[in-house]
């Protein structure tokens, strides 16, 4: 277990939502996951790499029934009180993406890893693990669904700034630092109010290319990949384009 991913986590948990948009972007997706289950028929999922449990809880609103896993347990006990106020249950757990297989014993309609989670994995051989593990979590036919940031695009025109947000009275910097093969991705959060209390944090990613998923996603046994810029699937990836990339993966 990676003691820098918790720390980072650990110093944003109680903003991760305000940092991530968790209540404003609540309708919006909610329409694209409902598209999402009724193309696949999704009637039990698995969120990995679940933070404070967005896509959980929109899942389970759904009628979805959801297992959700978070390398973090604040993240996880944050997702829990997440889900009590908005009335929907979800199982959870405390894992990584590379033992989750150990952790469970049943398999699920489609697995989601949401929000650039995969870039935490380091090495090219744990990336292959991962995808393994998740292949045989999932059902005959299942649909494993990833989002990460588009490293192709990042790494070409060595974006620095990802993205600057203004909540009320704290001002959110994400912002990199390009080391050989890894980026040291760092928030810092501004407290307008009280500048003492403003924190800086940094963890070390990985910018997994589009070619490296396909070429792991087909080594571990996956039939038909797909790749897209948005989470609806609707618009097509652009190498050095789109902003997000989204892989499709059917087992």
């Amino acid at each position: 277990m990676n003691k820098d991913i918790l720390k980072f986590y650990s110093t944003f948990v109680n903003e991760y939502d305000d940092i991530t948009s968790f209540n404003e972007r609540l309708s919006s997706q909610s329409l694209i996951i409902d598209k999402i289950i009724e193309k696949y028929n999704i009637k039990e999922a698995l969120d990995a790499g679940c933070g404070t449990g967005f896509y959980s809880i929109l899942l389970a609103k759904a009628g979805v029934k959801v297992t959700a896993f978070d390398v973090s347990s604040e993240m996880v006990n944050k997702l829990i009180r997440n889900a009590k106020k908005l009335g929907v249950k979800v199982n959870t757990l405390v894992c990584d993406l590379l033992n989750v297989d150990k952790n469970l014993n049943k398999k699920f309609d489609a697995i989601f890893c949401l929000g650039n989670t995969i870039p935490h994995i380091l090495k090219p051989s744990e990336l292959f693990r991962v995808y393994k593990n998740f292949f045989n979590l999932l059902k005959p036919n299942g649909v494993l669904i990833i989002q990460q940031l588009n490293y192709d695009r990042i790494l070409k025109y060595k974006e620095k700034l990802q993205n600057i947000k203004t909540m009320k009275d704290k001002v959110y910097v994400r912002f990199y630092e390009y080391e050989k093969a890894l980026i040291n991705f760092y928030i810092l959060m501004v407290n307008l109010k009280e500048p003492q209390n403003s924190l800086l944090g940094k963890v070390l990613l990985r910018p997994h290319l589009a070619i490296e998923h396909k070429k792991y996603l087909l080594k571990v046994g996956y039939r038909k990949i797909y790749f897209s810029s948005d989470l609806g699937m609707d618009q097509k990836y652009n190498k050095y384009k789109s902003k997000d990339l989204i892989i499709t993966a059917i087992r």
